[in-house]
């Protein structure tokens, strides 16, 4: 009877483990899944965690471009946009957002590619490539 009792003891702490392993990645994987979106309408950063990304993210084709007078025209290689519920204006008014690694300022980016995609607050350049060996952002300084 005595073996039996730590045979079920050490089921029953193995069970806990994996559970505690179980919670924990599940953890892990949301916080890993931080998404940074920027609201056109209220001028203000927000994320999305986890299940979130999920339900409140969505890719759509832009409608097509329509001069004044002329019938709008479908181009064969039609532009999407991806957008983010914002919980500002609980609309689709989220575009797709940075966090900067050196000062963590969160800003919008330009999809377009109009525009280069740099922080506004210290000119961190997210799709930059290191200035010198060893440095780890695209920044130049003086800018």
């Amino acid at each position: 009877m005595n073996t039996n009792i730590v045979k079920v003891g050490i089921a029953v702490a193995i069970l806990g483990a994996a559970g505690l392993i179980y919670f924990r990645m599940g953890k892990l994987k949301d916080e890993d899944s931080t998404t940074y979106w920027w609201c056109t309408k209220a001028n203000k950063p927000f994320q999305l965690t986890g299940k979130e990304n999920e339900e409140k993210v969505a890719t759509g084709q832009l409608a097509p471009e329509k001069k004044p007078g002329e019938k709008a025209v479908v181009k064969r290689s039609a532009s999407y946009v991806t957008m983010a519920r914002s919980p500002y204006s609980n609309d689709w008014t989220g575009i797709p957002a940075a966090k900067c690694e050196k000062c963590g300022e969160i800003f919008p980016l330009d999809t377009t590619g109009k525009k280069k995609n740099i922080c506004p607050k210290c000119h961190w350049d997210p799709g930059g490539m290191p200035d010198q060996p060893g440095d780890a952002g695209g920044s130049k300084s003086g800018d």
